[in-house]
């Protein structure tokens, strides 16, 4: 649909983004929301965080497309589209036996009607009294269940785990009900 625009946003920084719609430059609902999924697919996909002058302009971008859906009949946005987008915790959790948290991220990418949650993390060292493979299965464990913590059984979720030694291999588990997920890591199918 707007390729070329999408490909003019790819050029600028979240921050001109944000100025050129403070400006008036982005008034129509279609483009206003196409910048609205450029900016999550970026704090999603390419690590973006918004800091809190960013995050208030994101929030004058939520609300003047609610104005104009609510103006055009569409009610498909609502008070709690994105929420949470580009909020970062650093605040880690450091009680993980196999896993070191850097950080992470979540945004509720409405179009899809998902959460989608980021974390840094980096795995443990072996412990030298347990064998490899058990301890890698129960790290994945603990890395699944801190990941998916706050969802229903019923989730569908998917997992991607990227190595930035090698950005182009990225590994993960499709998209599948977490009741499912949990059994099959428990050994059962």
């Amino acid at each position: 649909m707007n390729t070329g625009f999408e490909e003019f946003l790819q050029t600028l920084q979240i921050v001109q983004i944000f100025t050129m719609f403070a400006s008036g430059f982005f008034e129509n609902l279609k483009i206003l929301r196409t910048v609205r999924d450029h900016i999550n697919n970026r704090i999603i996909y390419k690590d973006a965080v918004l800091d809190n002058n960013d995050r208030k302009s994101y929030g004058l971008l939520l609300g003047r497309i609610r104005q104009l859906g609510a103006t055009e009949g569409d009610e498909s946005e609502t008070s709690d589209v994105q929420r949470g987008a580009g909020e970062r915790s650093d605040t880690v959790n450091g009680d993980h036996k196999y896993f070191n948290e850097k950080g992470e991220c979540e945004a509720f990418i409405r179009k899809f009607g998902l959460t989608a949650r980021r974390m840094e993390f980096s795995f443990k060292d072996v412990n030298d009294d347990e064998i490899p493979q058990n301890w890698l299965k129960n790290a994945f464990q603990e890395l699944l269940d801190y990941i998916t913590r706050g969802f229903q059984p019923t989730s569908m979720i998917g997992v991607v785990i990227e190595n930035e030694e090698f950005p182009d291999k990225p590994a993960g588990i499709s998209f599948r009900r977490l009741a499912a997920e949990r059994r099959r890591s428990d050994g059962h199918y």
